[in-house]
């Protein structure tokens, strides 16, 4: 045999040595399998705690058991996930966090989808009890709360208020919480209704016509007519005056208005014409010296004088009323 020959024999001799050393390919993957699937612990990185698992496995499921209308006590078994439903609360209620099946890092979401006006206080049932948080009423909202192996603890919390697209709210008189479920972006409108200004307002009047000169005597140019009296702190909004007809007598009397009061008869409104060139669609405002809104009126009698060039007796035509228009706090 060649020295050729023999390094081929003794070449194929050592590959079936190392093929036949080799285990089979079966036994390898096997291997790597068990050892890929051996239990992870909470502190492998990117492994999940049990508890974790199981809050996510609860939370893609069906929520669980609805929380009772009554004092109650509820467990993990039950549902990680629970609720207490739309319109099912009749009273102010008390909910327990059992322990019972509850590991260590376990997790428990409630929602409170009732908008009644009670609220629920959901309580620590482990041994350091104590109430967790109260649900207020008027709304929905969620807790969620993580157990350590002893009590039970609140990990986050939230309300949900939709914004309202109803008619607009009216405004009160006096300051409260309100009972409303939805609320308002900052350039929201409020319903003010029918307001009063400044408090109450009132008025005192008077009319003038000319039948009530013609019994006046020759040589009467001048003729007051009471508008009424007023309390305390009435203070002046306007005064009204509206000729209906222009004052006239056949003898191109002129006729002119003063409103005020004894003593000071023009303070409101003086010398107003009321004769002819007198407008009578529109009413006539005061020009006294005292007009102005929120002058004081005294409890005094106000009255309206007219005043003509010619005797007050001889008017065949004329109209006008007065009001003094006020408020009061």
């Amino acid at each position: 045999m060649s020295w050729l020959d023999r390094f081929f024999v003794n070449a194929i001799t050592d590959l079936a040595t190392v093929i036949v050393a080799v285990p089979p390919l079966r036994a390898v993957l096997t291997d790597v399998l068990t050892l890929s699937m051996d239990p992870a612990t909470s502190t492998d990185p990117g492994t999940m705690p049990p508890a974790d698992k199981i809050f996510l496995d609860s939370l893609h499921a069906a929520a669980g058991t609805a929380i009772p209308d009554s004092d109650s006590t509820i467990v993990i078994g039950d549902g990680a996930w629970r609720r207490v439903a739309a319109g099912s609360q009749t009273n102010n209620r008390t909910t327990t966090l059992g322990t019972t099946g509850a590991a260590a890092g376990t997790w428990m979401l409630i929602e409170r989808l009732d908008v009644s006006a009670f609220t629920r206080a959901l309580v620590n049932g482990g041994g350091g009890g104590g109430t967790l948080i109260t649900l207020p009423g008027y709304g929905i909202s969620s807790a969620l709360f993580q157990f350590d192996g002893t009590n039970w603890a609140l990990r986050d919390f939230s309300t949900f208020v939709p914004l309202s697209t109803g008619t607009p709210s009216s405004v009160g008189a006096t300051s409260v919480v309100g009972t409303g479920i939805t609320a308002a972006r900052d350039d929201h409108a409020h319903e003010h209704g029918t307001q009063t200004l400044f408090g109450h307002i009132a008025q005192i009047s008077t009319t003038l016509d000319y039948t009530e000169l013609t019994g006046l005597g020759a040589g009467v140019t001048s003729f007051s007519n009471n508008i009424g009296g007023t309390q305390a702190s009435r203070f002046l909004l306007a005064v009204y005056i509206k000729p209906e007809f222009a004052f006239t007598d056949g003898a191109a009397g002129v006729y002119d208005l003063d409103v005020g009061v004894t003593g000071g008869e023009g303070v409101l409104a003086s010398n107003l014409l009321m004769s002819a060139g007198v407008d009578t669609s529109n009413p006539i405002a005061g020009n006294g010296v005292s007009h102005f809104l929120g002058h004081p009126l005294t409890t005094a009698q106000y009255k309206l004088r007219l005043q003509s060039t010619v005797d007050l007796n001889t008017s065949t035509n004329g109209y006008v009323a007065v009001k003094l228009i006020y408020y009061y706090v």
